[in-house]
Order: structure tokens, then sequence, then C-alpha cells
């Protein structure tokens, strides 16, 4: 197992919260492995987003070693994050509303009302920017897998975001092999 995974394990254990175990994790963890290149892919994303080095996290199964199933799990991608109120402010006003299919649309605004601009989630055009961008990265540095970014307003929009995704992930594990009760539909007005 990880040395991450186990650090999760031995946090959740204690009864700590999950906002805190990001915090731990993320935050100030840097890398399961690679460290020279994560440090490269983060020093270009600093200089292609104009933002400070310590505002660009890996997150995901390449920076903990664990999928978000909490099952051991080589990253098959490098999944970065940005976290800086200027870079989201560039962005966000970037972003053209009108090209956005209704379906992401929602997807949008869910994660603009919780401080984070998905690159899947946003017009097309902003989301091939962008993805040029880490494609240049990725090439420049001779990476095979690719690389990705999402952007926050905050630290705590980060901490908020990936520990409810974390809860929820580590809920629905939980629940596997056991029996859900659904509640009764109503009957007449009578429940």
């Amino acid at each position: 197992m990880s040395k991450i995974l186990e650090k999760f394990n031995e946090l959740l254990e204690k009864g700590e919260k999950f906002e805190n175990i990001v915090e731990n994790i993320i935050l100030n963890y840097s890398s399961i492995n690679n460290n020279d290149l994560i440090y490269k892919i983060k020093k270009e994303i600093s200089l292609k987003f104009s933002v400070d080095l310590m505002h660009i996290h890996l997150i995901g199964s390449s920076h903990t070693g664990f999928s978000k199933t909490f099952v051991k799990k080589e990253g098959e991608d490098y999944d970065f994050c940005i976290i800086d109120s200027k870079v989201f402010q560039k962005y966000l006003l970037k972003v053209d509303i009108k090209e956005i299919s209704k379906n992401k649309l929602q997807k949008f605004y869910f994660n603009l009302k919780n401080g984070k601009i998905h690159y899947h989630y946003i017009n097309v055009s902003l989301k091939n920017e962008i993805v040029k961008i880490m494609e240049e990265i990725r090439i420049s540095l001779k990476i095979e897998k690719e690389i990705s970014v999402c952007i926050y307003i905050s630290e705590e929009a980060f901490v908020k975001n990936i520990s409810s995704f974390l809860e929820e992930m580590w809920i629905n594990k939980e629940k596997i092999g056991r029996v859900t009760i659904e509640s009764l539909p109503k009957l007449g007005g009578i429940l």
C-alpha cells in the first residue's frame, strides 16, 4: 500500500475531518514519485499561467498513488490545479457561456459556485486554449501521460471541493456490499 494511502487511512482512523486530510495530503505532500518531473511540470505551468509555483498542486492518483475508490493505483495522467484568484478571474472572464452546452452549463455553474473552473465544463475555444498549453508542456518535457489543470479561486474552495469529493467517494466505497434501505413511496398522502 502506498505511504500516502496509509497516511490517509491513519488520519481517518484518528477521526480527522476530510478537510484536514486534504490539507495534509494534497497541500503538504509533493508526490508519491517523480518529484523532479513534477517540479518541471509545475515550473512550466507557473510560467504559462503567470502564477507562483506554490499555487500549483498535483492532485489525483499520480499524486497520491491511489484511485478515487481508494485502491492503490499508478496515475494514468497528471492532474494539476492552480489555486489563485487572479488566474481564476482571468479565465472566468474568458468563459463564453453562449458556447457551452446546456448539460455542461449546469456543471459549469455548479463548479463556479464552488470556486472552481474545470476545463471539461467551459466553452470549447477556451478548453482548447488550456489543452494546447498543457500539450505544449507535455511535448516540451517529453512526457507520455496527459496533463490537465483546473483552477480554484482560493485554498478554501480547493479544500472544500476535494474533501467533499473524497468524502462522497469514501461513503460510496463503504456502501459497496451493504444493503441500502430506501424510503417507502408516498401512499395517498400518509407518508
